[in-house]
């Protein structure tokens, strides 16, 4: 809607340029002693309005984008002083999921930091889709596995329909009125949300994070900008995920070659007689 609304201004300001642009024109050639009113002065006031138009117009698209990204001196204050780098890629990370809600052909990431320690990378972004922006963390490990995805159960009929998988039901009665889990590998899915990673999830606080398994990463995510009082609980929660994935589940999905760090082109999953594969 942003998006819609700012192509709007735009093109509405594009003919009001036009007509200063004619009036400073065409008073310029009656003051000259020309003819105010040729189709020269015309021609000219559209070629002026057009030159005036172009960065007022790239003004205007990068002010939207900034205004869904957290300060630069912010951020950078923010990370320098717990830790974590400014210095990762987002180009690493547009368009590489094909999961919902980032199953996108726009998207764009900011405010991208990360964090290398003992337990592995962790990456905070804002994940721009569509105009909407998502708070996402993220870290990899070594599998590449089909999507399993973990929503609250608020979203999940929306969700469900949105990707065409089936609700799969764990044994935690508990568990399953709070998080539908959401895969086309049933068996896959179980194996990945095991009671240890239904536990850790069932100590989140917050009602609108969700979780997505999706070839080698690991993602925690939530509505709206980069939280900074978000980042660290975020980071923990997707690293513990990460250390939950059981070692059968790397060793019957191995990583792409390449490994799965690498950013991988958009792919569907199909189940073969060898499992899932792109």
């Amino acid at each position: 809607m942003r998006v819609l609304a700012l192509f709007g201004l735009l093109s509405m300001g594009l003919p009001v340029l036009w007509v200063v642009s004619d009036v400073i024109l065409g008073a310029l050639a009656g003051a000259l002693g020309g003819d105010a009113s040729g189709r020269t002065v015309g021609g000219l006031a559209w070629v002026l309005a057009v030159v005036l138009f172009l960065p007022l117009a790239w003004l205007a698209f990068r002010t939207n984008l900034e205004g869904v990204a957290v300060g630069r001196r912010t951020m950078r204050s923010w990370a320098e002083s717990r830790g974590w780098s400014t210095g990762a890629v987002p180009q690493l990370f547009e368009d590489r999921w094909e999961s919902p809600p980032f199953a996108t052909t726009r998207s764009q990431v900011l405010n991208l930091i990360s964090r290398t320690d003992e337990r592995g990378t962790v990456y905070s972004m804002t994940y721009v889709i569509d105009d909407v922006p998502r708070h996402v963390v993220t870290t990899t490990r070594p599998f590449h596995g089909p999507p399993v995805r973990l929503v609250p159960r608020t979203l999940v009929r929306a969700a469900a329909e949105a990707v065409g998988a089936q609700e799969i039901s764990t044994e935690w009665a508990e568990f399953n009125s709070r998080w539908s889990v959401l895969s086309a590998d049933p068996r896959h899915a179980l194996a990945m949300v095991h009671p240890r990673v239904m536990e850790r999830l069932m100590a989140v606080d917050d009602p609108t994070l969700q979780v997505l398994f999706e070839a080698g990463d690991v993602v925690v995510h939530r509505p709206g900008l980069t939280a900074l009082s978000r980042v660290s609980p975020m980071a923990e929660l997707v690293v513990d995920l990460a250390e939950l994935v059981p070692g059968y589940v790397l060793d019957d999905n191995p990583p792409l070659p390449g490994g799965a760090t690498r950013r991988q082109p958009r792919q569907m999953y199909r189940l073969g007689p060898e499992g899932w594969r792109p």
